[in-house]
């Protein structure tokens, strides 16, 4: 492990100035490609965000409501509900948008949504229209000499609550300060219509708001994006082996699950296989754990390239077990051992014995069928001519009695 580190280390040293650049402004802008794990918690942070968001936006247009009703309708001042709603559209608007949302966003994390891509469309169309409402506030605010907080904290939403690249943080926060700058030079005026714009003090104030809210975006980015990382290796680990990086035994007893019921709908055969390296003890004393391993690893190799895209796993020290298609596996099989073989020609003693069990009950524990597949391939010890043998009915009352003794040999004790 550290010579590899080593080699990395001298490769890196001799990488170039420009070329370091560019992998540090590659990294830090985000163009890269995420795993679909951490598109999935970065994209159920950004609907988690949403909710939080759409429940303020609920809570703040039925204050606005509220207040308004108080303000004009309770005191006279609004005549006719034509003149109601002509004034208060936009919070009808928003609080219509921020329900939908609140509904979707609730659906989403439940996991009622079937389209989850969808999500980043209507999160984006959502925080568009929190722009529009906060610009539209604050324009009037900064008409009538406020200060235009509404917009800014809208900003903060759609920056820092929600997950962009830094490239679309960048690109983003920009247009929206250059934008509603612009829309303030050209249409903001005073109660006399005499135009309005930002005094050189405030305009810093804006300038410097908008720079340390992209750095803040982008800092957010990469922790989230740790996050999601960290989170990933942890999901990984728990369902793969550390040496191998084949999938484990409960990896396998999901992924098997569902293959038994794919391909029982389909009406298509399976067969549990079990491959035990036969002597394996004996390659590791004479090459050590470093050659124990790299033979585990050969193994894994050959079978992942024998069986793609089917559920296997690494049991445990030199056992794997496969749920594959009974259709020509003697092929299949036949190739695993006689690679193994033949990148150890001059260990004769060396084998691979495999085990085998058909599938009855599609419902049935594949860990507990894998152990029917075992007991064959167990069978094969101290028969070096052959190497795979199957699960048959004269086993299965073996194995019953054998079963029935293990499960009841405590309470035999315990009576005598």
């Amino acid at each position: 492990m550290k010579l590899i580190d080593y080699e990395e280390s001298a490769m890196n040293n001799k990488k170039s100035i420009g070329s370091r650049i560019k992998d540090s402004v590659v990294k830090g802008l985000g163009f890269y490609k995420n795993s679909p794990r951490i598109a999935d918690y970065q994209r159920e942070a950004n609907v988690r965000s949403t909710m939080y968001m759409a429940m303020v936006i609920i809570i703040l247009e039925v204050w606005m409501l509220v207040r308004y009703v108080q303000k004009y309708v309770i005191t006279g001042k609004c005549a006719t509900v034509r003149i109601f709603f002509h004034y208060t559209q936009t919070y009808w608007l928003l609080l219509a948008v921020g329900l939908l949302t609140l509904i979707y966003t609730g659906m989403f994390l439940k996991g009622k949504i079937v389209h989850r891509r969808f999500s980043a469309v209507w999160i984006t169309v959502f925080a568009g229209l929190c722009l529009a409402f906060g610009a539209y506030v604050s324009f009037n605010d900064f008409q009538s000499g406020r200060m235009i907080i509404c917009f800014l904290t809208m900003v903060l939403y759609v920056a820092c609550l929600l997950i962009w690249r830094p490239y679309v943080s960048v690109l983003l926060l920009t247009a929206i300060a250059i934008g509603f700058r612009m829309l303030l030079d050209n249409y903001a005026v005073d109660r006399d219509g005499a135009p309005l714009h930002m005094g050189s003090g405030d305009l810093i104030n804006y300038i410097t708001f908008f720079i340390s809210l992209t750095m803040v975006a982008i800092s957010i980015y990469h922790q989230r994006y740790r996050e999601a990382l960290n989170a990933e290796n942890l999901e990984i680990a728990a369902i793969t082996d550390d040496l191998t990086s084949a999938p484990n035994m409960h990896r396998f007893r999901q992924s098997a699950a569902q293959y038994l019921k794919e391909c029982d709908a389909a009406n298509i055969r399976l067969i549990y296989l079990f491959f035990n390296i036969e002597n394996f003890k004996t390659f590791n004393d004479r090459f050590g754990f470093a050659g124990g391993n790299e033979l585990l690893k050969c193994m894994d190799e050959m079978i992942r390239t024998n069986f793609p895209g089917e559920p296997y796993a690494r049991q445990a020290d030199d056992h794997f077990v496969v749920l594959t298609r009974a259709e020509s596996f003697e092929l299949r099989i036949g190739s695993v051992r006689n690679s193994i073989k033949y990148k150890n020609k001059d260990e004769v003693y060396l084998d691979v014995k495999i085990g085998g069990y058909r599938p009855k009950d599609p419902d049935a524990d594949p860990g507990l069928e894998v152990d029917k597949a075992r007991y064959a391939a167990n069978l094969l010890k101290n028969h070096p001519d052959d190497y795979y043998k199957e699960y048959d009915a004269e086993m299965n009352e073996d194995f019953r009695l054998r079963q029935y003794v293990l499960n009841n040999i405590d309470k035999a004790i315990r009576e005598e």
